[in-house]
């Protein structure tokens, strides 16, 4: 990457940080010894662009970084999904193998990571998570359950949006009522969840869904702006498993092309 002319420019230690005119936030590392200190003189730095919670998208260049210890892997692996929704790495030569190791630690996790030699690539990517996911529209009827808010769109898709709230049978049982409610001469709904609020769930709870979820839906898919709690996505392989179309994706635009196939 280059840095460019007309941008307020951030300059750090170890780095040249500065946002770019869609949102994304662009690191351009420095060939600088890296230490505990300066790496969290980054992570301070990015932690600022998130606002009213929302986390960013990061593209990195390590083109020009230098080897890092295992603890300064450790810590930027525990530090980055605090603020960042996706990162997109580039360089123009094979990883370091710390850097690399801590880019495969994060990504295990689930945490949306790729990497790129193209800078237009690598921000083409990103694009997909620069949105929130689903908006509770203004303009529709709302169905309310504890752990969720829903809606059917335009297209005949139920939407639904998670709450942060502890699951438990009983609400998922609600959830379910509502989708009983969507279905026409019994047949069975198109669903869309924003998990990016889900809490986790108990084995008990996410066999029961995983039970009744095809009683009611044609097919499922799941966006989130963070990686999905582990039971849920569990319960996503079991149902996967037994031949149930659900799939998770990075953005609304690309679930709701999916499920338009099953109308």
């Amino acid at each position: 990457m280059k840095t460019p002319k007309n941008t307020k420019l951030y300059e750090i230690a170890i780095a040249t940080v500065w946002v770019d005119e869609r949102g994304i936030v662009c690191v351009l590392f420095k060939p600088v010894r890296r230490t505990i200190e300066n790496n969290r003189e980054l992570i301070e730095l990015i932690s600022g662009f998130v606002i009213d919670g929302t986390k960013i998208c990061l593209v990195v260049d390590l083109s020009k970084t230098m080897p890092m210890r295992a603890e300064i892997r450790n810590y930027l692996a525990a530090e980055y999904p605090k603020y960042v929704k996706a990162i997109a790495v580039i360089s123009d030569k094979p990883l370091q193998r710390t850097i690399a190791t801590t880019f495969q630690t994060i990504s295990a996790i689930g945490f949306p990571m790729n990497q790129f030699t193209d800078e237009v690539e690598a921000k083409a990517w990103l694009k997909l998570f620069l949105h929130k996911q689903l908006k509770v529209p203004n303009d529709t009827k709302l169905y309310e359950t504890p752990i969720a808010t829903f809606w059917l769109d335009k297209d005949g898709i139920v939407c639904a949006t998670s709450k942060k709230v502890e699951r438990t049978i009983a609400h998922y049982e609600k959830n379910f009522a509502v989708l009983a409610g969507f279905m026409k001469e019994g047949k069975k709904v198109l669903f869309l969840s924003d998990a990016s609020e889900a809490m986790p769930m108990t084995t008990a709870i996410r066999d029961y869904f995983v039970n009744e979820i095809p009683k009611y839906v044609k097919a499922f898919a799941l966006v989130s702006e963070v990686p999905l709690p582990g039971t849920l996505t569990t319960a996503v392989i079991k149902l996967s498993f037994e031949g149930f179309p659900v799939t998770q994706f990075p953005n609304e635009t690309e679930a709701k092309d999916w499920l338009k196939t099953y109308l």
